[in-house]
């Protein structure tokens, strides 16, 4: 994983990594990022549309996460898969924490006011260093979005990928595997 090489650590557990709905995963992974605020300091997807997608749910359900961060509970109708529910109550979201929702319900809701979502990752997560993702190819028309919810103090820091294509099974020449 790109995580453990880098030697970070995620704040999901899994299960929320694995999670069989784009949707209900990524609720899960913006509550425990938000949960976990204080401790993020690198926001990472494989697709930088996966961020931004995220960043666009935030926009929306910042009231249900926050609601969910200060009773300690998932909502219902945003994540309805058991196994996940019970994931998320037993590693995530263990207790109540009013604090916490207010914190983050006081910054979204300044954003929500001035219609002005940019700079949000610094204001929500303070410790971020960085975004990583690939923003390259297809990719590419969401970096301005990113960058624009990253703001001038947290850096897009592009990651690149290609496929090659690779003839499976490969021929293997017997000749060449003489002793």
């Amino acid at each position: 994983m790109r995580q453990q090489i880098r030697g970070l650590i995620s704040c999901c557990p899994d299960e929320v990594v694995f999670a069989s709905s784009f949707e209900q995963g990524v609720y899960c992974h913006l509550l425990c990022a938000l949960v976990h605020r204080d401790d993020v300091e690198v926001l990472t997807a494989i697709f930088a549309y996966t961020l931004v997608e995220a960043l666009r749910m935030l926009e929306v359900d910042w009231k249900n996460l926050c609601h969910d961060i200060k009773f300690g509970h998932l909502n219902q109708s945003k994540v309805i898969d058991p196994s996940l529910r019970a994931i998320m109550k037993d590693k995530v979201l263990m207790c109540r924490n009013a604090r916490r929702a207010n914190q983050v319900a006081a910054i979204c809701e300044a954003a929500s006011q001035q219609c002005a979502w940019n700079g949000i990752i610094k204001k929500l997560w303070p410790r971020c260093k960085y975004v990583l993702s690939i923003m390259t190819g297809s990719m590419e028309a969401y970096v301005e979005t990113l960058q624009a919810y990253a703001g001038e103090d947290v850096p897009c820091c592009l990651s690149f990928s290609h496929m090659e294509l690779i003839e499976y099974p490969p021929k293997i020449d017997i000749t060449m595997c003489e002793r």
